[in-house]
This record gives structure tokens, sequence and C-alpha cells, in this order.
């Protein structure tokens, strides 16, 4: 729906080429662990050749989702990947 949303707003077809497979939940997973976790998980169902591609997503944690389908993209012949997001997660560490 986000992406719907945006590629309305912004005049651009959108394509809806991602699907993931199932992976362990991600929120008690740290950095290194959701990137694992995720690898392999994501597969492109259309051809992607010579795309360039903004790819959106709701939130940022990490960065692993995005990581992920953005590897899954240029893998399959995308000629470029830009991720957005409308919100990123700060981690901070309170002392």
């Amino acid at each position: 729906l986000v992406s719907r949303e945006l590629a309305t707003r912004l005049g651009m077809p959108l394509a809806d080429v991602l699907a993931r497979s199932s992976a362990r939940d991600q929120r008690e997973l740290g950095r290194d662990e959701r990137h694992r976790n995720l690898r392999g998980t994501v597969a492109v169902l259309d051809d992607v050749r010579g795309a360039s591609i903004l790819l959106a997503d709701d939130v940022i944690t990490t960065g692993a989702s995005v990581r992920e389908a953005a590897r899954a993209l240029l893998e399959r012949g995308a000629t470029s990947v830009t991720a957005c997001a409308f919100a990123r997660v700060l981690q901070h560490v309170l002392v």
C-alpha cells in the first residue's frame, strides 16, 4: 500500500516484483543476525534487467530487509536500486 501510494503521488509506474519467503521474526534479532536471517529470502518475480528502481519501505530498523531486496534486484539485472523509507529507527544508548 505504501509503494502504491508513493507511485501514484510521484507519477511513477509501480513494479510489484518482490516476494519474500518466510524468515524468523526479526524483532528479537541483532543487526548481524537480521542480515543472516534474511539472506536468500527475497525473490524477484519479474524481469528487472536494465531498470532503475526506487525501493520503498515503511520503516528501516537495521536495513537488513532493504539490503536483501536491493541485492536480489541487482542480482537479477536492475541497473540501480535507490531505497527510501518513511521512518528510520535510531538506537540510542542511554547512560
